[in-house]
């Protein structure tokens, strides 16, 4: 607002109320200024208009000084920068035209002029070291810069696709496993398989994932989302079995069994996917050359295809088809390859999947066995490429926006069995490149392009001779933003990748640009700066390694990069003395509280026997699966991940007296399914359940029902015929026996391995000698023996070796390298004098006196091993009957253990074993208790620490003078967090049978189930949980909506009964726990009906509810829910406690 000083007059403002006030001025936002003249001002006036004067002269005065001082300022300020211009010409060169700068360092860092305003990143091949010698030339005129591309040498990922000529034969690259990065799939008809390659995205491929071994002469391979799903399916052509099928990804990878959709295309060659007829799914194309086909099959959204639709019969040899829009029309063509007629023709599309007759490209192309589309000159529309054998050629077409196609350009006519062709800008300088394999000189290669069609000479990427390469496709691999190349050789059976190198090059297209390439003598322009951010790809260059006793004394100081002046610097100097010595690094273990997972297995003595861990339904979670003789029943209970388990879902409950379980893939039927195998001593019983995958099981299928009072069960590839045997102990017998498969679950006869283990107890399998095969070890309680035969490799065995036949009433035995000498040694427990022990192997199978671990475990029953404290040896973990204890000793790395560290006192524990339940990368433990059938969960809360201790790495603290005590790194990968904020309250019950009554605290009840409904003060973090207890007994995870959660009480209450609820947030990454609710949240279960021969006179109805007189008193009480039941009128009336009232 511009304010104006009046010194004379009084200003009166007034501010319009609305609009009507001042109808005369406009509107409601109108001032009136009144100006009134006081009286007698007289001299007053001339007074202050001299003030006024004198006033202004003044200021000028004082704008004038300032003046001056601004041009002595400007005059200082440009003699400083003469001064630091001359500094910075005595410190560098100025940058003119034709100078020459080397760098002489391989590391990060700055080449620039005095202008200093403009930089660029770029990133120097592996091994191309600009300290040899490499050099910058100055040019200030316009730029000619010509990328290349460099590639490394090829990184196979498999060699073992195929045989011969006849092996690998197809290649391309998706994201399978939804991580993110792009694995490999490929074709090999010589063994007939599809299968991928993880990428851990960095480019460093896994082993080979079979997708089906199946497909006989499996000849292409493409991926596509066939049913819609979100994640990325494979489809095949096979030409032996003239079969085109697609695979279902369940999106982490997995894949189902082949869904066929043609088994009638001769000789099927090539496959692909598009929208042909635009109805937003992906449909499958095929070429096949027996039958000259070129057809598309119709897919309904969901992976189910119609009969092949013909595009053409005439296509003699077809060998590849491709789709793309040809003509601009916004429908996709179909564009073919057919060897024998030597054609390149395209098939226009009406946009549903009807196609016009062939439009021939060009039919002088001698054998074509390649055809794809790119806009080749940059021009807006899709030109065709090609690649034919029997004239070597590679050539392209220029197609003019309409499919009309000019004769061919070659690119190349040297390229010997010219087999595959693809396109990509393989030197990043915006135009579309072409690459190609050769059969007859083993080449994959890359031609150039201007960006106008014209093509560079052959540049070779690989050349192996007799290697075969039949399919080149490319992806960046390796995420750093270039395009790497992917090829399949079908000589070598070999798919590799070859990274590409090349310089990634930014340039700013302001008054200062620089180009820069890995070549000496390259010109730039405007090379005002040249920032290099990697010098060597990989590893970097150390200039300097802070040694052993080395003290560093480090300062900072502030830097003007314009004209190179400095501020300050830093005081005092910051010193650190280095020290490389190892350090002294102690790891414990912290287990949480006990979980139990079930407490109805089995009952009294007869209770729950053995409990193991496995992925059951295929999630990538570890399940549990136990045993429990007391009800004769197998069961398994699911993990969501995070280590809250499910209901018990029944295997089988009629294996009597079931004493032992295991897991393996007994039927080998490649969908990587866990089945089940059982020992059941009551029925003599050996067993197994095949498992769907899915955790649904089969009835039983029994291996043996001779096996005397069958105590323990195992497996392992016994015979080496790569399938996995069973190997059972019983007692009653005295024997050890295994039973061979025949790799589909099918068994033979016991072959008795001894008939003389008194009381044979428990078997387990290892490779105690060191010869490649797995012998047997038993441990058996009444000649108290530890003892192992050894196997010859074909399942024959030798004669009892004891290890140690002084262990009193021996129960169990397993094997681990306990002294970290490289061989496996054996660890027992043996119940009647109460001893866990190992015993040292020198590797040939012959073994030290027992090494006693605790003579203390009252009745020891159960032992195992892992690495419970993550310090890189294995410990000893045992489960004690008499004494209720699953307790761990841990291992100083040479076999010498501590004290018993109990983890947990459970009533009559019989088992114990180890697994990453929650999937934070420690180990917890899973124990089972035989008097309370209780099957329950310990977390490790570990910190997961990890040293490096390699030289020259350095811990500091902020304090200036201070002494790192190690140079190590330690890293804590997960820290016990604090515990939850998040509060948890209990509102109210839900009870109901057909219609819901409101429950609160202190209510009564008859409903047996009831839910819980609550509220949280927050929301909660990703991974926090709402956890019901009923007093100490985890009940399970309520789900949570926002603020609010709701919990169904699973258990069937009793008469009498009085449950008391609480609610606590935890935290489950730590195990840490919240504030538990307040007070408890009490009901009383009363089954009993309460009749009441209450008549229906007097009943009132209102928005309050139903209103009648309950209790005969005269007054009316409020009920809050009826309904009309065939006997009458069902009331719940809501006073102090729930009455059912029957009418009638």
């Amino acid at each position: 607002m511009l304010k104006r000083v009046i010194p004379l007059f009084l200003l009166l403002i007034i501010q319009s109320a609305n609009a009507d006030s001042f109808r005369d001025f406009g509107n409601a936002d109108t001032t009136i200024v009144s100006l009134e003249q006081p009286l007698w001002t007289g001299g007053r006036l001339k007074g202050g208009l001299d003030r006024a004067t004198a006033d202004l002269q003044e200021t000028e005065e004082g704008f004038g000084q300032l003046q001056r001082e601004l041009v002595l300022n400007v005059v200082r300020a440009y003699g400083n920068w003469l001064a630091a211009d001359l500094k910075v010409k005595s410190w560098l060169k100025t940058l003119d035209t034709g100078d020459v700068i080397t760098l002489t360092a391989a590391t990060e860092g700055t080449v620039q002029d005095v202008a200093g305003n403009a930089m660029v990143s770029t990133r120097l091949p592996v091994g191309n070291n600009i300290a040899d010698n490499k050099a910058i030339v100055i040019d200030t005129t316009p730029p000619e810069f010509t990328a290349t591309a460099l590639f490394g040498a090829e990184e196979v990922i498999s060699t073992t696709q195929g045989t011969a000529f006849s092996g690998t034969w197809s290649v391309t690259t998706a994201d399978i496993n939804g991580d993110g990065y792009l694995d490999v799939v490929s074709a090999s008809g010589g063994d007939d398989t599809v299968v991928w390659f993880k990428n851990d995205g960095s480019g460093n491929f896994g082993a080979k994932q079979v997708i089906n071994n199946a497909q006989d002469g499996v000849h292409s391979v493409t991926t596509a989302d066939i049913d819609g799903d979100g994640d990325v399916d494979v489809v095949s052509a096979s030409s032996n079995d003239n079969t085109v099928t697609w695979f279902k990804n369940d999106g982490s990878g997995g894949f189902g069994a082949e869904q066929v959709i043609s088994s009638a295309q001769l000789g099927a060659r090539s496959v692909t996917t598009a929208d042909i007829d635009g109805d937003g799914d992906l449909d499958v194309l095929t070429a096949s050359a027996s039958d000259n086909t070129v057809a598309w099959f119709k897919n309904d959204g969901s992976g189910n295809f119609g009969a092949a639709r013909v595009i053409s019969e005439t296509q003699d040899g077809a060998y590849s088809v491709t789709t793309a829009d040809i003509d601009g029309d916004g429908n996709l063509d179909v564009v073919s390859a057919s060897w024998l007629d030597n054609t390149v023709a395209w098939f226009k599309n009406d946009g549903s999947g009807n196609f016009s007759d062939a439009r021939v490209i060009s039919n002088t192309q001698l054998g074509a066995r390649s055809v794809t589309t790119a806009d080749i000159d940059g021009d807006g529309d899709l030109d065709v490429v090609s690649a034919s054998w029997l004239d070597n050629t590679v050539a392209w077409f220029k197609n003019d926006g309409a499919g009309n196609f000019g004769d061919a350009r070659v690119i190349s006519e040297t390229h010997d069995l010219a087999w595959s062709v693809t396109t990509a800008d393989v030197d990043g300088d915006g135009d579309v490149d072409v690459l190609s394999t050769s059969l007859g000189d083993g080449t994959v290669a890359w031609f150039k392009n201007d960006g106008s069609g014209n093509f560079g000479t052959e540049q070779v990427i690989s050349n192996i001779q007799g290697s075969i390469p039949v399919s080149v496709t490319t992806a960046d691999i390796d995420g750093d933003g270039d395009v790497d190349v992917v090829s399949a050789s079908s000589g070598s059976d070999t798919v590799g990748v070859f990274r590409n190198l090349s310089l990634n090059v930014t340039d700013n297209t302001g008054a200062a640009q620089v180009i820069y390439t890995a070549a000496a003598d390259n010109t730039t322009t405007e090379a005002v700066v040249l920032n290099v951010t990697n010098a060597i790809e990989g590893a970097p260059t150390v200039t300097a390694t802070l040694n052993d006793g080395y003290m560093p004394s480090y300062t900072a100081v502030a830097a003007n990069t314009s004209n190179m002046t400095e501020g300050p610097v830093s005081t005092p100097t910051f010193d650190l003395t280095i020290d490389t010595t190892p350090p002294a690094f102690t790891a414990t273990a912290l287990f949480g509280a006990e979980e139990v997972i079930s407490t109805t297995q089995g009952t009294a003595f007869s209770g729950t026997w053995s409990v193991t861990t496995a992925d059951i339904d295929g999630d990538g979670n570890l399940d549990v699966v136990s045993a429990s003789g007391g009800d004769d029943t197998v069961v398994w209970f699911k993990n969501d991940g995070s280590g809250n388990f499910g209901d018990e879902r029944v295997i089988n409950n009629a294996q009597d007296g079931v004493h032992s379980v295991t897991t393996a893939d007994i039927d080998g039927d490649g969908d990587g399914d866990v089945d089940v195998v059982s020992a059941s001593s009551n029925d003599n019983t050996v067993a197994w359940f095949k498992n769907d995958g899915s955790g649904n099981f089969g009835a039983e299928q029994v291996i043996s029902s001779a096996q005397l009072v069958a105590r323990s069960v195992t497996t392992a590839d016994i015979d080496g015929d790569g399938d996995l045997d069973v190997l059972s102990a019983s007692a009653s017998d005295d024997t050890v026996a295994w039973f061979e498969n025949d790799g589909s679950g099918n068994f033979g006869d016991a072959r008795v391995i001894s008939e003389t283990q008194d009381g044979a107890y428990s078997v387990t399998t290892a490779d105690i000698d060191g010869d490649g095969d797995l012998d047997v070890l038993s441990a058996s309680g009444l000649d108290d023996t530890v003892a192992w035969f050894k196997n010859d490799g074909s399942g024959n065995f030798g004669a009892e070796q004891v290890i140690s036949n002084t262990q009193d009433g021996a129960r169990s035995v397993t094997t681990a390298d306990i002294d970290g000498d490289g061989d496996l040694d054996v660890v027992s427990a043996s119940w009647l004098d109460n001893t866990v022990a190992w015993f040292k192997n020198d590797g040939a199978g012959n073994f030290g006196d027992a090494r006693v671990i605790s003579e203390t475990q009252d009745i020891t029953w159960s032992v195992t091993t892992a690495d419970v404290d993550g310090d890189g040896d294995l410990d000893v973990l045992s489960a004690a009957v008499s004494d209720d204890t699953v307790a761990w000793f841990e291992n100083d790395g040479s076999g010498n253990f501590g004290a018993a560290r109990v983890i947990s006192n459970q009533d009559g524990a019989v088992s114990v074993t180890t697994a990453d339940i929650d999937g934070d990368g420690d180990v917890d433990v899973l124990s089972v208790a035989v008097y309370d059938g209780t099957i329950s969960v310990f977390r490790n809360l570990n910190l997961n620490v990890t040293e490096n201790t390699g030289a020259g790495q350095v811990i500091y603290t902020a304090a200036a003078g201070n002494t790192t005590s190690k140079a190590v790194a330690l890293i804590v990968t997960n820290a016990i967090e604090a515990p939850p904020t998040v509060t948890a309250t209990i509102t109210n019950s839900i009870a109901g049978e057909g219609f819901f009554t409101v429950l609160y605290d202190g209510d009564t009840t008859n409903d047996t189930s009831p839910g819980l409904e609550g509220t949280i003060n927050t929301s909660l973090s990703g991974s926090e949980v709402v956890r019901i207890y009923d007093g100490a007994t985890l009940l399970g995870t309520a789900t949570v909506s926002v603020t609010h959660w709701s919990y169904q009480d699973s258990r069937t209450l009793n008469d009498g009964d009085t449950p008391s609820y609480t609610a606590v947030v935890v935290n489950t990454s730590d195990m840490t726990e919240g504030p538990v609710s307040t007070p408890t949240f009490d009901l009383i279960i009363t089954t009993t009906v309460t009749v009441a021969p209450i008549a229906l006179d007097g009943v009132e109805y209102s928005t309050e509810g139903v209103l009648l007189d309950v209790d005969g008193d005269g007054d009316k009480e409020q009920t809050q829910a009826w309904v009309a039941a065939d006997d009458g009128l069902l009331v719940y009336i809501r006073r102090q406690f729930v009455y059912n009232l029957f009418f009638h």
